[in-house]
Parts: structure tokens; sequence; C-alpha cells
């Protein structure tokens, strides 16, 4: 760890590098988690999923450590390609996160639904809430 983390040759691991690449590893696991997912997920409550989600995060960590140190090999390149094609697999929807929380569904996908409009509950008509009237002000 020392060798992959130390920033100033002094021989010794920097944690702060090293926490620096595992938040940077989460972030980008919860970026591709968070088009289906509530995040962070909740790895103490849903137990079933922590172990792929700390495998996913450390062979993420370690390509960026690797990245950092030129120490690239085809092994790791692999993990990582791996694990973005998983993570981009799961923000389609082709593979799901056992019981982890996913988004609620809004109305923008439903009928009628689209942007700056609101459907009416009464007539089932849409509504522009942002025109140029009501926005004259600003």
């Amino acid at each position: 760890m020392a060798h992959l983390t130390d920033s100033v040759d002094d021989g010794a691991a920097s944690t702060a590098v090293l926490e620096e690449v595992i938040d940077d590893a989460e972030g980008e696991i919860n970026s591709y988690l968070g088009e289906r997912y509530l995040v962070p997920v909740d790895v103490a409550t849903y137990t079933n999923v922590a172990p792929r989600l700390k495998s996913l995060t450390l062979d993420m960590a370690v390509w960026r450590l690797c990245v950092r140190g030129d120490l690239v090999s085809e092994v790791k390149r692999t993990a990582h390609e791996d694990a973005i094609a998983y993570l981009e697999k799961l923000a389609e929807g082709k593979l799901t996160l056992p019981s982890a929380v996913t988004l609620p569904v809004t109305g923008s996908e439903g009928d009628g639904a689209a942007w700056g409009t609101s459907g009416s509950a009464v007539s089932g008509t849409t509504q522009r809430i942002f025109d140029r009237d009501t926005q004259d002000a600003l």
C-alpha cells in the first residue's frame, strides 16, 4: 500500500491518498447506481449487496491507485472494465441490485407528462407552469 499511496517518496503509506481514491471510487459507483437506486446504498440494511459493492469499490480504488502510480496491468484494466460494464448494466436496468431501494417512479414517465407542464386532475389536460406571462417579472 505504501508503494501505491506514497506521494512524498518517504516510503510510508498515505491514508489521505487512500481515502481519496476510495471516496472517488464510491462517488463513481454512486453516479451509476443513482440512475436506478437511492444512494448511497445502506449496506448495513441490505447486507446481501454489501460484498458486491465492496468488491466494486476495491476494484475501482485499486485501478485509481495503479493509474496514479503508472502501474496498470492487463489484469487491473480488465477488472476495471468489468466493473464499469456491470455498473452500466445496473444503471440501464439490465441487471438489478437485489433488495436495494429503487428510486420512486415519477409522473414524468407517465401518460401526458412533460417538462414544464402539470397535469390537471380534473380535466386531464396539461397546463404550462412556466411561460412568458408567469415569468414576466423575472
